[in-house]
């Protein structure tokens, strides 16, 4: 056999020495990479696995239904499951907020009654109070739906914050629901969003109920993706506009599961206002590509 040429540049190659045979594709006698050890393998093409370091810490993956088409069967059954696994600050903080906002609109109802005038009729038989109210009563409920309306953005702000949390998959407590987010902005949503389905239900109601609909994510949206009240309302109407029969059926559920909470005496509602909210969280980040953890078994 004929024995190439030998190049008086190149050092004799030794077959079992390190370095002896080039890698793949690399000409004999060439240099390898800065760094490099002879004879090491290259690093990896990009996108080749292994290229990419792992994520920081804290980066969330993609969701669980991610490339899949959301199902709203699906989000009933984790939000069942995330109450099921959180059941003790859910039930306390929709306890202690319920109560707040109980007490604070019934003093003001009692200061306002309380300023009105107020006759008793008896006939024997029966006994009856009425009660009508003047212009301080109305004075003290003007006040009252102010505070309440400051108050109620303070509770939705909290609220949705642990909410979201128990959706990125993190472990929350009773203080999780406590630590309000983007609250100025959840105060002047809601007041909008109010006035908004006010004004559609004074028109024969069916204004104000597509309005609650197309407007239904705009808390959340605002909590959420820290934006503006006016954003926040965007964000929800351009959702539903896009998953129309989706976000119907999330909002009819949703609806439904309350009033059931609602019928079993009124306990049924410290569970089914936390479970409403889950499911509405999921469907939101569901239908956005947003992260949503996975179930825990």
């Amino acid at each position: 056999m004929t024995q190439p040429p030998f190049d008086p540049g190149q050092q004799p190659i030794n077959p079992g020495q390190p370095g002896a045979y080039p890698p793949a594709g690399q000409q004999p006698g060439a240099y390898p990479p800065a760094g490099q050890q002879p004879g090491a393998y290259p690093p990896p093409p990009p996108g080749a696995p292994g290229s990419y370091p792992p994520p920081p810490p804290g980066s969330y993956p993609p969701g669980p239904a991610a490339g899949q088409p959301f199902s709203v069967g699906d989000g009933f059954s984790w939000a069942f499951n995330k109450f099921g696994k959180n059941v003790g600050p859910l039930i306390l903080a929709t306890l202690v907020f319920g109560l707040i906002l109980g007490v604070v609109s019934s003093l003001f109802q009692f200061i306002a009654a309380a300023l009105g005038d107020t006759s008793s009729i008896s006939d024997g038989d029966s006994f009856a109070v009425t009660s009508s109210y003047g212009v301080g009563s109305y004075l003290v409920m003007a006040l009252g739906y102010i505070v309440l309306a400051v108050l109620s953005g303070y509770v939705a702000a909290s609220y949705w914050n642990g909410i979201l949390q128990i959706a990125d998959g993190q472990h929350v407590t009773l203080g999780s629901f406590f630590q309000p987010r983007n609250v100025t902005n959840v105060i002047i949503a809601s007041i909008l969003v109010g006035i908004i389905t006010g004004i559609g239900s004074i028109l024969c109601v069916l204004p104000g109920l597509i309005a609650a609909l197309f407007l239904y994510f705009t808390t959340i949206a605002v909590v959420d993706r820290n934006a503006s009240a006016t954003e926040g309302m965007g964000l929800s109407f351009n959702l539903v506009k896009d998953n129309f029969g989706q976000t119907l059926l999330v909002w009819l559920l949703a609806i439904v599961i309350v009033l059931v909470g609602a019928i079993l005496c009124g306990v049924g509602l410290l569970v089914a206002v936390p479970v409403a909210a889950l499911l509405v969280a999921y469907s939101w980040r569901g239908l956005t590509g947003g992260y949503v953890a996975p179930a825990t078994p």
